[in-house]
């Protein structure tokens, strides 16, 4: 991956209250949908959207300035492990970190709790759908 790929103006996010996320999804259509639902903010976000955790590393190593908030999509519940990594780095204690994937179970959930999740969300389906989660996330997270 081309390091150029990635920029970052944190002088920018200073001035915007570090509202910077970062989501990492592999499905190209759930990364729009997020998108479009963060622009419905209006100005002040920067989503930037990865495919993949290799993505997500690299960035982060290469960024001075943590997000204000990771979203971290999941496949299969039992695919923690990106979480795993983070949370085994202190450098990366207090980033938020919201879990979304497909399942419901209160099992999962308590999973992804101990593995350090702040959040554990099972992911929306729709462009209303998302919207919806994003203002909820923005009202917890990003308004603090």
């Amino acid at each position: 991956m081309n390091g150029s790929r990635w920029f970052v103006n944190t002088t920018a996010m200073a001035n915007r209250g570090n509202r910077w996320i970062i989501m990492v999804n592999e499905e190209a259509h759930e990364r729009f949908l997020t998108q479009q639902a963060f622009e419905a903010l209006g100005p002040g976000y920067v989503l930037q959207a990865l495919a993949s955790e290799e993505d997500l590393v690299q960035l982060l190593d290469e960024t001075p300035q943590l997000p204000a908030l990771l979203l971290l999509a999941v496949s299969r519940p039992d695919e923690f492990d990106s979480l795993v990594r983070l949370r085994s780095q202190r450098a990366y204690d207090c980033l938020p970190i919201i879990v979304l994937t497909g399942s419901d179970t209160d099992s999962d959930r308590q999973r992804a709790i101990e593995l350090g999740a702040n959040e554990y969300v099972v992911k929306p389906t729709s462009g209303p759908a998302m919207s919806q989660l994003v203002t909820q996330l923005n009202e917890n997270w990003l308004m603090k």
